[in-house]
């Protein structure tokens, strides 16, 4: 049987990774190889690299396409955005085998999938991993209030109005994508709730993740060995900035400091200059290891050795963090959001309430963010229960294995 080809691809940066470069790795290693030629195509912003790539690893082709450092005005342009579809068709086009599937990961690239589609006649499977208009939250904070407004308190919005929200390669894909994969239930409903897009186009398929903790112990193992007369070890991960809400984080341990309960903050993540900041004039006297971006490989380490894990972000999909985290067993945090809740065990109680004004936006309860870290910080108990529970739901829903599978019936059912 002939191998069906399918381009997997995506933008990234150089010295940075997401969610999105870790769903792509589980794709590039889990697709089965009897049955698929799989190449990666990424555009990447290098620094330091002008020219286009090709490695050919044991399992896929990898070609990478440098985009300056400075690329908004670039992704933005239609101009450069023709130039780079018809440099990135000079080097894929000779494997293209007909009926391929293309399967972007980055909403940018539906421009360069319509391109491929035009000429090729393939199928488009795109991958939606972030909600843009919430991003306004830091960006354009009176936008994103509105919006979020007329969604979810007004919860009167028409398809013409919705329209308005979408960004211009977001609305393509809903239009134009043979496939739709959304990473959560709730942003699936969201799409067919308001877009009343096709329900047989659009798929909810959980991101997932090869359980690396069994290479150095169950996470079970892990929970006992942490002691109880250890100073207790937070952990957060993802950019260190006020978009993920770590200024809440701030707020909660000035009060878990003030009760004179001892800890250490690990914050792993590029540091915003904005909390740098804050830190330094606001809370020095706080025990906060900055540790910047690292790789995964450092990051296991962290998982293994803390105590407990800290999520405040107001909005997310399938977070990798999140994933990971559940993964090794570690009890978590989090904000009361309806992506996370479907992560995490609910019955827990271990999630923070969110409110929201037009006037401060979206907020998190920062007395309750602070009374449950000192909870988990003076029971080792409920924090190994928790953490066990935790392992247990990510053992069911969000394995490698299972995100493949899924996967594989959307490439089918096209």
């Amino acid at each position: 049987m002939e191998k069906k080809t399918i381009l997997i691809a995506e933008i990234l940066h150089e010295d940075a990774s997401n969610g999105v470069n870790r769903h792509s790795e589980m794709l590039l290693n889990g697709l089965p190889k009897d049955v698929y030629r799989l190449i990666y195509l990424k555009l990447v912003i290098y620094k330091r690299i002008a020219f286009p790539y090709k490695i050919a690893h044991r399992d896929y082709l990898e070609i990478a396409i440098p985009i300056p450092v400075n690329s908004d005005e670039i992704i933005g342009n239609d101009y450069w955005n023709a130039e780079y579809n018809k440099l990135i068709e000079h080097f894929v086009e000779p494997y293209l085998i007909c009926d391929f599937i293309i399967h972007i990961q980055t909403m940018n690239l539906i421009g360069l999938a319509l391109f491929l589609r035009q000429k090729y006649h393939c199928k488009i499977v795109s991958h939606i991993h972030c909600i843009p208009w919430k991003y306004n939250y830091a960006a354009n904070q009176l936008e994103f209030n509105s919006i979020y407004y007329k969604l979810y308190i007004e919860r009167k919005i028409g398809r013409n109005d919705f329209r308005d929200i979408l960004t211009k390669n977001e609305s393509n894909i809903l239009d134009k994508s043979d496939a739709i994969i959304c990473v959560t239930k709730s942003a699936k409903h969201y799409y067919e709730k308001h877009y009343r897009i096709d329900s047989e186009r659009i798929y909810c398929v959980y991101n997932g993740i090869r359980d690396d903790s069994c290479d150095s112990g169950t996470p079970n193992s892990q929970i006992a060995q942490k002691q109880s007369n250890e100073v207790i070890r937070l952990l957060y991960v993802g950019n260190v900035s006020r978009n993920k809400g770590f200024h809440f984080v701030l707020e909660a341990l000035k009060k878990v400091h003030s009760e004179g309960c001892k800890f250490i903050l690990y914050a792993a993540g590029a540091v915003e200059e904005e909390i740098q900041k804050l830190i330094d004039s606001e809370y020095k006297y706080l025990d906060i290891r900055l540790l910047g971006h690292i790789n995964y490989s450092k990051l296991q380490r962290f998982y293994e050795s803390s105590h407990i894990g800290l999520i405040p972000s107001l909005f997310e999909q399938c977070s990798y963090v999140a994933l990971e985290m559940s993964m090794y067993g570690l009890p978590v945090i989090y904000s009361d959001i309806e992506e996370l809740n479907e992560i995490f065990n609910r019955k827990d109680g271990m999630f923070v309430p969110v409110s929201f004004t037009r006037y401060s936006s979206l907020t998190l309860d920062v007395c309750e963010f602070a009374s449950k870290i000192i909870r988990l910080m003076k029971s080792s108990k409920l924090r190994k229960e928790i953490g066990i529970r935790e392992h247990s739901k990510f053992d069911k829903y969000f394995r490698q294995e299972d995100m493949i599978r899924k996967t594989i019936d959307v490439y089918n059912n096209l």
